[in-house]
């Protein structure tokens, strides 16, 4: 749109200077009157540009003329009144209605549109006065501009919000810039004025004010020095009315016109640093108000604005302006009320973070993106705990962990945890909070690769948590003492830590921590090679956190269980599984998890041949972990993109791939992790014509099979290129193979398969002796084990449960299982001796 005819009726001269921006928003407010609007209320905070804007509407559209009417002094009915009156030449008689004699005028004046301008300050007078122009001049057309919205029938609502930072707000500051310095150039220092404008947050007073100050100063200079900004931006242009003469002025204005209790309220509200929930308002506020009302009214009087958080439609967090919030904290600095506003804020988030800290052990929060959404909150928490030196600075660091575990990064969480200033605290803490804060400073210890120091954590908090009498809590440190142990390579020990944990969670009924420790159990199974023993406890954890609707936990048991069908051969099922855990973690906005899982389908792709969709999830699986600081996923996956690259022919690029994944290997310290990237580096050796070095790399690594899944994947992409058989892939001719459902079973050395077929009876008890062979091997099934099994749910008496099991077993030894199936004391049971493979493919 263009300005119209400024020769026609009004008091709205042209703008002395250009007006920027706001297209969108000019055809927004055009179409409301289009469709029939008759009262528009431009409502925002102040600054927002709202009179200049509402000026630049009435030169827009179409009518018989735009008047402007100022009620900026106006405090009462009369005075507004007044105003209105010497705005549209209404000479009022001493006699009659003055709002009528103004009504009439207005109806004379057909369909004029009017701005009421700044309608805050007499909001009520405001609407009683509207209203009775509106009844009384069917054609005439209102455009209101206010703080807050005047609730009057027919009135259409319009927040006018900051200018966006990359377009519009760029374009008025180099305009404004460029009056005072007209030699200057936006392209001299793009990326500092770009923070610049993010700290002028949009707002178009503040942009102007800013621009203003190039006359004396740069760019840099000037954003360095916003660091505090009602004082950075105090003055505005000569002739510019007091109120608009600097941010804090304009802000002071929104202040005066708030009741007591929204002053308090607002002050209060400072405290928050980012966004914030109505549960946080609930707890933080105290101004015996609710907190819903409270915002309602700082909504309204646009000091506080409600968004949707990216990610979570239909949600509503809180938020206010960082210049608004700025001076609301100096109104709550200067009250009473800080040091208890601050601790019932502190209170609400260390609660909080508790729970997401329990919620997170050795898995995952259904959505870390939640609780990113308070990261700014806790990170001030923590800072004042620590500058207190209270041991709340410890429950903080506590409850920041799981938001740096999902994203991110952890040398970043490290930094938080000062040992000089932590130590002291530690000392003070009781003895729960202590390992607490261990086990969290040894994960992130762990995943940086200073597996000694995490180790020590560990330890450390092991024997913190003995001296509690929370069996729960000493489980969960056995677990993170075992996965220290695990990496070690010292699995017999890591082995004998999960089970002592699992008897602990077993005995506190806690299934969703048994079903996890489970899974760590078929993790070492994994590394150890024991695949048909992995895999059936790697699916009893899968079942049981389904039943418990665990999405984020299940997710993560599914990549290992992914990994044992990789290894089993079965390279659909491990598509389905890793899919499956990739999609639930970008669900939750987990990208560590989601980096893991693409990561190793992408090492499924690269088994099944398909190179260029390798290397695209291996790219994916970079640019979810990049900048987390896991050295160990950085180096397993970089070797992988590598030998991809050098596969292709790309030497010059596999070589900075392998230099770059060495680096993250050697910061691991992991002989495996090492182990890993120098076998992926033997196809770059190929491709340079240098087979012995390949195959040199490849008898270095012997020694590891039997401790590394990543090693022997590796080996198998290694050996594939070298042409080079298996000599060290496991043999079923001697084992007993059980499709996973149980349709099918191959005895060992037979030459064909037996079909179950639809015999569910026996497909049951089969995987039921299967599962106790593999678990607890030499230990047979009670016939009442089996007969629960076999025909769950019916209700049977002793001697018919004894004919239906005597017969099924031998339906069993028909169909081939004669030699294995033994009849012990005690039982039945599958010969111990025999090796057992639950598999999905054939034989």
């Amino acid at each position: 749109m263009s300005a119209k005819n400024h020769d026609r009726p009004g008091n709205i001269g042209p703008a002395r200077d250009a007006f920027v921006g706001r297209a969108r928003e000019l055809r927004d407010v055009a179409s409301l009157f289009e469709e029939g609007a008759r009262l528009v209320t431009l409502f925002g905070p102040g600054g927002i540009g709202k009179t200049r804007f509402a000026k630049r509407v009435a030169s827009e559209v179409e009518s018989n003329g735009a008047w402007l009417v100022d009620w900026t002094s106006a405090k009462t009915e009369r005075d507004a009144i007044l105003a209105a009156a010497r705005a549209l030449g209404v000479s009022l008689k001493k006699s009659g209605d003055a709002i009528d004699q103004i009504g009439r005028d207005l109806a004379s004046k057909k369909s004029a549109l009017v701005v009421l301008d700044n309608c805050e300050q007499i909001v009520s007078v405001a609407a009683k006065l509207v209203s009775a122009w509106l009844d009384r001049t069917p054609e005439a057309k209102f455009l209101a501009t206010s703080r807050e919205t005047l609730h009057v029938a027919g009135e259409r609502t319009y927040e006018l919000e900051p200018l966006p930072i990359a377009s519009d707000a760029r374009a008025l500051f180099v305009d404004r810039a460029r009056l005072v310095r007209p030699e200057w150039s936006s392209e001299s220092d793009p990326e500092i004025l770009s923070l610049l404008l993010e700290k002028l947050e949009g707002i178009p007073l503040a942009i102007e004010l800013a621009a203003a100050r190039m006359r004396v100063l740069d760019v840099k200079t000037l954003a360095e020095r916003l660091s505090h900004r009602l004082d950075a931006l105090s003055a505005g242009p000569r002739g510019s009315q007091d109120r608009h003469g600097s941010l804090r002025a304009a802000i002071a204005w929104s202040w005066d016109m708030c009741e007591t209790w929204e002053k308090r309220a607002l002050a209060q509200l400072s405290v928050f640093e980012g966004g914030f929930s109505l549960d946080a308002a609930e707890a933080t506020l105290s101004v015996g108000v609710p907190a819903l009302d409270v915002l309602h009214a700082l909504a309204d009087k646009s000091l506080v604005r409600a968004y949707e958080p990216e990610g979570f439609p239909g949600e509503l967090r809180y938020r206010m302006l960082e210049t608004v919030r700025e001076f609301a904290a100096e109104k709550l600095a200067a009250s009473d009320e800080l040091e208890a506003t601050r601790a019932r804020h502190a209170q609400h988030y260390l609660r909080t973070g508790t729970s997401w800290e329990a919620e997170t052990w050795h898995g995952g929060v259904e959505s870390p993106r939640r609780l990113a959404l308070d990261l700014d909150n806790l990170l001030g928490v923590h800072a004042r705990a620590r500058a207190e030196r209270s041991v709340d600075a410890l429950r903080a660091a506590i409850a920041l962990f799981p938001i740096f575990a999902a994203r991110g990064p952890f040398d970043a969480f490290l930094d938080l945890l000062d040992a000089k200033k932590d130590e002291p605290l530690l000392a003070r803490a009781p003895e729960d909070l202590r390992a607490r804060y261990l086990i969290v400073r040894g994960r992130a210890h762990q995943v940086t690769g200073r597996r000694a120091e995490s180790a020590a954590d560990y330890a450390a908090a092991l024997k913190e948590a003995r001296k509690t009498s929370d069996a729960i809590l000493t489980a969960r440190t056995l677990v993170y003492v075992g996965t220290s142990e695990r990496l070690d390579g010292r699995l017999a020990d890591a082995r004998d830590r999960f089970e002592a944990a699992l008897r602990l969670f077993d005995e506190q009924v806690q299934p969703r921590a048994s079903a996890i420790v489970l899974s760590a159990l078929g993790a070492i199974d994994l590394v150890s090679r024991d695949l048909p023993r992995a895999r059936l406890t790697l699916l009893r954890a899968i079942d049981t956190l389904a039943g418990l609707g665990d999405r984020s936990a299940r997710a993560m048991v599914q990549i290992d269980f992914g990994l044992v069908e990789q290894e089993l051969g079965d390279l659909e099922s491990a598509r389905t599984a890793l899919d499956e855990a990739w999609k639930v973690h970008r669900d939750a906005g987990n990208r560590r998890f989601m980096g893991i899982a693409a990561g190793y389908r992408a090492g499924v792709e690269l088994e099944s041949g398909n190179r260029e969709r390798a290397l695209v999830l291996y790219d994916e699986a970079l640019g979810s972990i990049g900048g987390i600081g896991d050295a160990k996923l950085e180096a397993v996956f970089g070797s992988a993109r590598a030998a991809i690259l050098a596969k292709n022919g790309h030497l010059e690029d596999a070589e900075l791939g392998f230099d770059a994944a060495e680096k993250s290997a050697a910061l691991q310290g992991e002989p495996r992790i090492v182990a890993t990237v120098a076998l992926h580096r033997g196809h770059l050796d190929l491709a340079r014509g240098d087979r012995a070095a390949a195959i040199g790399r490849r008898a270095a690594a012997a020694g590891l099979l039997e401790q590394s899944d990543d090693v022997r994947f590796a080996l198998r992409i290694l050996d594939a290129a070298l042409g080079t058989a298996k000599e060290d892939a496991p043999t079923h001719d001697d084992a007993l193979v059980i499709a996973h459902d149980g349709r099918w079973f191959k005895a060992p050395n037979a030459a064909e398969r037996s079909e179950l077929g639809k015999r569910e009876t026996l497909k049951r008890i089969l995987l039921e002796l299967a599962r106790r062979r593999v678990e607890t091997p030499g230990i047979p099934a009670s016939r009442d084990d089996l007969v629960t099994v076999g025909w769950p749910g019916e209700k049977l008496d002793a001697d018919s449960a004894n004919n239906r099991l005597s017969v099924a077993l031998s339906e069993l030894r028909r169909a081939g299982l004669r030699d294995v199936l033994l009849h012990v004391e005690g039982g039945h049971m599958i010969d111990a001796r025999v090796p057992v493979v639950l598999d999905r493919a054939a034989c």
